[in-house]
């Protein structure tokens, strides 16, 4: 929905290309624009006055509020990575959220984002969610080619961690981090595809609090797949609250 106003005290006729529109006692006219493929420039005219507004289309690979339930379409099948990692997707709809359940102890596994399968572009993903037990389910945006080759970048609301099991050896470090056990956050990944690196920037409460920078080991190819991880104690749980992806 698009408004604009003409400082006048007469009903006007408003026209954006086919579009018109009658303004109110307040000379506001309102329209409804659909069907957009493309960004563009749209100008309003009235007599001798005009005006223009610039429409930006974004084409976004995932916009999912969590509003329905999309977990068979946003989510694929679980991928064990070490010591036969599972893991389950479940809906809530009286939060609502998406679920996110580790379901075997010691163990770490995958979850793929559908849409982002075989994806080599940059991108950034952003993710609002929450930790709801005491011991920490993470977010994280993990690449997948196969069982050799697979890392990220995850934070488990307490510490920030990079990881990487590179042609068979596996290798993580522990970045640090304040402690949001049970706080919302929302966490942006970006891959860089040019410089083939992981970026996370952990927000809290809107303020960036973390930045941390992977550079990936391994060539991203066209079978890769795109997810996070979901590792360690049973029973831990994640809500996701919101995930967007878009180029960049």
């Amino acid at each position: 929905m698009f408004f604009y106003r003409f400082l006048s005290p007469f009903f006007i006729i408003f026209f954006v290309s086919f579009y018109s529109s009658i303004t109110n006692q307040y000379g506001v006219a309102t329209f409804s624009l659909t069907g957009l493929s493309s960004s563009g420039t749209w100008t309003c005219s009235y007599s001798n006055v005009s005006d223009t507004c610039t429409i930006t289309v974004m084409n976004y690979l995932i916009y999912d509020d969590a509003s329905v339930d999309n977990s068979s379409t946003l989510f694929g099948s679980y991928i064990s990575l070490w010591n036969s990692g599972t893991n389950s997707v479940t809906y809530n709809s009286s939060t609502p959220c998406y679920v996110l359940k580790n379901t075997r102890g010691n163990s770490e596994s995958f979850r793929p984002y559908s849409a982002l399968n075989g994806y080599t572009n940059s991108f950034k993903l952003t993710v609002r969610s929450k930790n709801t037990t005491y011991a920490t389910c993470p977010i994280a945006l993990y690449y997948y080619i196969d069982d050799n080759n697979w890392g990220g970048v995850k934070d488990e609301s307490t510490n920030i961690w990079v990881s990487s099991k590179t042609n068979g050896r596996f290798t993580e470090s522990n970045k640090g981090g304040t402690d949001h056990r049970y706080d919302e956050m929302t966490h942006e990944f970006i891959y860089d595809s040019v410089n083939n690196t992981l970026t996370i920037n952990r927000y809290y409460n809107g303020v960036i609090e973390n930045t941390q920078v992977m550079n990936i080991p391994i060539v991203i190819t066209s079978s890769v797949k795109w997810g996070t991880s979901i590792t360690w104690d049973n029973n831990t749980i994640r809500e996701i609250y919101e995930i967007i992806a878009e180029p960049i």
